[in-house]
């Protein structure tokens, strides 16, 4: 796959790791460099994050196949993210749109104190090490970006909902 295929695939695995583990999304952003090597990822360490990740997905939707609760939790980064990919046009990838809405959700996590100071900062870093956008585009209208979450399927009696890391 191309690099930059490569990397937005990353940020589902990122999501497992903050909703899920975090001593795997350390191994994560240590493992960025050798994933998104030029030469090529490093075919143990890839298998080694995908089999993990693919485990808490499992873990996750087996313990909640309705999305009643905790399955709710891989929505994170989401709401932000389909909405930016929307008002972008598509020009993002999904992940790198849904990295994005990691970052953001996780900073809203925080300013509402439903996350510890420094959870956002540790996401985007790990975002960052591989190789993820954490900001909006620049020239993307926010004001549409707000407007497109209002619209998203997760919603509930027209309220935007988010699956906020803890």
């Amino acid at each position: 796959l191309p690099l930059r295929e490569m990397r937005a695939g990353l940020a589902e695995i990122v999501k497992h790791g903050v909703i899920a583990n975090e001593a795997y999304l350390r191994e994560v952003a240590s493992s960025a460099s050798k994933l998104l090597s030029k030469a090529g990822p490093d075919s143990d360490t890839m298998l080694s994050v995908i089999v993990r990740s693919i485990e808490i997905k499992a873990d996750i939707v087996s313990r909640d196949e309705r999305e009643d609760g905790l399955r709710k939790t891989l929505n994170f980064g989401h709401t932000i993210g389909h909405a930016v990919e929307l008002v972008s046009a598509y020009s993002l990838l999904h992940g790198e749109a849904v990295a994005i809405g990691m970052a953001l959700e996780g900073r809203l996590a925080e300013m509402i104190g439903v996350a510890q100071t420094g959870t956002a900062a540790t996401i985007s870093s790990v975002l960052t090490a591989a190789g993820l956008p954490t900001e909006l585009p620049a020239g993307l209208d926010r004001n549409a970006v707000i407007e497109a979450m209002r619209k998203d399927k997760k919603g509930l009696s027209g309220r935007t909902r988010l699956a906020l890391p803890s």
